[in-house]
């Protein structure tokens, strides 16, 4: 009897509602699914001025050939550049994107360039877009490091999308403005995709495209480049070419006597 008096009663305790405490806070029930707040980045954490500072380039010095390729870019809303491998096209052409977000002429650097391997084929790469073409975007940013000898600037510029990395295959129907794009390798790039890469140009863009037609991953296209530079863009206003030669090579100097007796072997066998 006794035991069915202590259960009664601890079955009315639980059904009646507890007493709350004066100035208790209210229990938010949060449901399992409901996404979680975001982080605030408070405005003291962000860094202050321009990213960008004159300083940053000074330790840069240009050949008289690269000078005049950086002056070409300058001076044009189009700049296509060949020349063989070790000329720095891909250097000089992230210097002057960069360059000129310093400036203040241009507020975002697209990279692209096609998504072709060399001669190897790795199969399905896993991860998100971003993490799909970002071996392939490498050489953009390895030259940018280089340029500011840091890696904490490229990467808030990343993060910002200040420098944004595209593929090609999801440019249609973009418009860029007030951008500077660099289109490299673009040896490997066929007609119509360089076409649509210069018709995303929109107001207060440049852009910059740079092959090697001595270098190629898809033969079909080598050609490509030197058709659109030669037959396309030749003579429209505000766009102009430049070509790198064998002396112009900075990367190492057998790499001029090894191109020499490339270009003689592929003569010799009628190599295309």
């Amino acid at each position: 009897m006794l035991f069915e008096k202590v259960l009664i009663k601890q079955i009315k305790q639980k059904q009646m509602p507890r007493k709350k405490a004066k100035n208790e806070p209210i229990p938010v029930k949060v449901e399992k699914n409901q996404a979680r707040s975001t982080k605030v980045v408070k405005a003291e954490s962000l860094p202050k001025g321009p990213i960008l500072q004159k300083e940053d380039f000074n330790h840069i010095k240009f050949t008289d050939s690269q000078l005049k390729f950086f002056r070409t870019i300058e001076n044009n809303f189009l700049t296509v550049c060949t020349g063989p491998a070790g000329t720095a096209k891909t250097f000089v052409a992230c210097y002057a994107a960069l360059d000129l977000i310093r400036k203040g002429e241009h507020s975002k650097i697209i990279l692209a360039r096609p998504a072709v391997e060399s001669g190897e084929n790795l199969g399905f790469l896993p991860g998100s877009v971003d993490e799909k073409i970002a071996p392939y975007m490498e050489g953009y940013i390895s030259n940018m490091e280089k340029i500011l000898k840091t890696k904490e600037k490229i990467k808030l510029m990343t993060d910002t999308k200040t420098i944004d990395m595209q593929p090609l295959a999801f440019m249609r129907s973009r418009t860029f403005d007030d951008t500077i794009l660099i289109l490299d390798e673009a040896q490997n790039a066929d007609l119509r995709q360089i076409m649509l890469v210069v018709t995303r140009m929109g107001h207060n863009s440049r852009i910059i495209i740079c092959g090697d037609i001595t270098q190629w991953d898809l033969k079909a296209r080598k050609k490509d480049l030197l058709t659109f530079s030669e037959k396309v863009a030749k003579g429209v206003g505000q766009c102009d070419s430049f070509v790198f030669t064998r002396e112009d090579i900075v990367r190492n100097p057998i790499l001029i006597e090894l191109t020499d007796n490339y270009e003689k072997y592929k003569e010799e066998n009628n190599l295309d």
